[in-house]
């Protein structure tokens, strides 16, 4: 199969979701643009409580019915909650990959141009998900905006994170972050994370965004932007090993609706 066609089938038949929630912000926000306008004249601790606001409100909705006019018929028995065992196992094929492991990042960015890719394990993690079968309204990302640092010099604007429904062992509804940086966390404790070990000023904002969103600029997932040289190859290359990946029939068995282990 050829990367030109792959691509663009993909991208139209498992990353359409429509935006019918207000607070979850679509393809087309320019994250820096809001998060100036959220954080104007605000002080640490108001930003900080809008946050856990817009985190409450998020996982407070309800998954089923938000979007099923918008998703094919096909998609009506996909498991709509992840399972902690597959995002677990998703999370160890990604440190493992040969595109998207973080063992890989020279490669990539041979001129240390300070690339970060978070975005580009984000959309592996999404793509991983769909083509698992998990449902495509339990697949959402979360960015976070504002200044950040590791503390050994290297600083950053935004981070961003794919995220799936999924239930704790009491069975309510929570939200998990895939992102290898700091593990598999739920999305409150995804945020305290970027919040408390690398924001400097403590104005961090958070936003939940539709799955297609590549990254904070407005625009989505096209096959231009993916082979712009800049990525040298990164994104050519994942599409690669998904082509590789399916025709081996690694995505034969859909994941199991939620299950705790």
């Amino acid at each position: 199969m050829k990367m030109k066609r792959f691509i663009p089938v993909l991208f139209v038949t498992l990353l359409t979701i429509s935006a019918a929630q207000a607070k979850i912000f679509s393809e087309k926000v320019h994250l820096f643009s809001q998060s100036k306008s959220d954080t104007w004249n605000k002080t640490t601790a108001q930003i900080d409580q809008e946050n856990q606001a817009h985190l409450s409100e998020f996982v407070a909705m309800e998954v089923e019915g938000r979007s099923r006019q918008s998703i094919n018929i096909v998609d009506a028995d996909d498991a709509k909650f992840l399972s902690p065992r597959v995002a677990r196992d998703v999370l160890s094929t990604l440190r493992m990959h040969p595109v998207v492991s973080l063992y890989q990042y020279e490669k990539y960015d041979p001129k240390n141009q300070g690339i970060g890719f978070c975005f580009g394990r984000a959309m592996f993690v999404h793509l991983e998900l769909a083509m698992r079968n998990l449902d495509r309204d339990s697949i959402k990302k979360a960015f976070v905006v504002g200044h950040m640092s590791t503390g050994d010099g290297n600083s950053w604007g935004w981070h961003v994170t794919t995220i799936a429904q999924s239930k704790d062992e009491n069975g309510d509804e929570i939200w998990l972050a895939l992102d290898p940086v700091t593990g598999l966390k739920t999305l409150k404790e995804w945020y305290k994370e970027m919040y408390n070990h690398f924001s400097t000023d403590q104005k961090l904002k958070i936003y939940v965004t539709e799955s297609g969103k590549f990254g904070p600029t407005p625009g989505f997932y096209n096959q231009i932007g993916l082979e712009n040289e800049f990525y040298n190859s990164y994104f050519t290359d994942l599409n690669e090993a998904f082509v590789k990946a399916s025709i081996a029939g690694r995505y034969d068995t859909p994941i199991a609706e939620f299950e705790i282990k």
